[in-house]
């Protein structure tokens, strides 16, 4: 019996794999020297990771090269770094991550 883990399940990764809608990449050295080229906003040591949004299909090389010109990325970040702006939308703080058990839903 041919037993196959789901790709989503997979924690293994090969050199020369495709990447895939969803893979999360770490930014090491070279990756951040290619953003430098081509998006140096990206460099940032902000951005804990990048989450790969293109999707798959055209993510997939045909002929040595993939069929999307670009590959489309979203920033990750600490939720810690953001979490006190996203409450401060909401919420008035009384000073910087102070809020008022009244406002508490």
């Amino acid at each position: 019996m041919l037993t196959q883990t789901h790709w989503t399940y997979s924690s293994s990764v090969e050199i020369g794999d495709d990447l895939e809608q969803g893979d999360i990449l770490k930014p090491s050295a070279e990756l951040r020297e290619l953003l430098q080229d081509v998006h140096h906003h990206f460099v940032d040591d902000k951005y804990v990771g990048f989450l790969v949004a293109a999707q798959s299909c055209d993510l997939v090389r045909r002929g040595g090269i993939p069929k999307a010109p670009y590959i489309n990325l979203a920033v990750i970040r600490p939720l810690g770094s953001v979490v006190h702006k996203l409450i401060a939308q909401v919420y008035t703080p009384l000073q910087s991550g102070v809020y008022r058990q009244s406002q508490k839903r």
